[in-house]
């Protein structure tokens, strides 16, 4: 069992989808049900995630990278001398980046063409902000409105996205982040 973390729910459907294709099975949802969520509630976090990993718990953790230019310094500076059993990764730019690199799922997901989809989801500037745009122009009534909601509701629909219809082995194609942490998730599975 491979417990998990994220900066919200559409994390956490992510971390479940990682977890199940890297050969393991999802254990303690440790997404803040209610109170502050994001990277900053996130990062404070961490330290507690590192103490139960260093008890014996395997420990998954998904973070954007957002603005900052490299994902080694933010790790160190979050989790400096993580024991094994803690997986800390960091998609780039965002967790939405993984979801677009798999264009069959979210080409049926949001009822668009594949065409519709970034050839390279890790190099936008705002992942979120597309996958938005992106649905918006569905062909799908329902998935328009969603994509035109608040943020709650917009959430919503990509934690769907992710749970139902995401392949991280597909995306891992497209999103060399992506395919490092599920890389790095089978040795924790094993």
């Amino acid at each position: 069992m491979v417990d998990y973390c994220g900066e919200g729910p559409v994390d956490a459907a992510v971390a479940r989808r990682l977890i199940v294709a890297a050969g393991g099975r999802p254990g303690t949802d440790y997404v803040a049900r209610r109170g502050p969520r994001g990277k900053g509630a996130l990062d404070k976090r961490i330290k507690g995630l590192v103490i139960a990993a260093r008890h014996g718990r395997r420990v998954l953790v998904l973070r954007d990278l957002d603005a900052d230019p490299c994902a080694g310094p933010v790790v160190r500076r979050l989790a400096p001398n993580p024991p094994s059993t803690l997986c800390l990764r960091l998609a780039v730019r965002a967790i939405e980046a993984w979801l677009l690199a798999d264009h069959e799922g979210m080409a049926r997901g949001l009822n668009v063409s594949k065409a519709a989809l970034p050839l390279l989801p890790e190099t936008l500037s705002n992942p979120k902000c597309e996958l938005r745009r992106i649905g918006r122009n569905s062909g799908d009534s329902e998935v328009r409105r969603q994509c035109l909601g608040t943020p709650q509701v917009f959430g919503g629909l990509t934690a769907a996205l992710a749970a139902e219809h995401w392949d991280p082995h597909r995306a891992a194609q497209r999103a060399p982040s992506l395919a490092r942490a599920l890389w790095r998730l089978r040795t924790l599975c094993r």
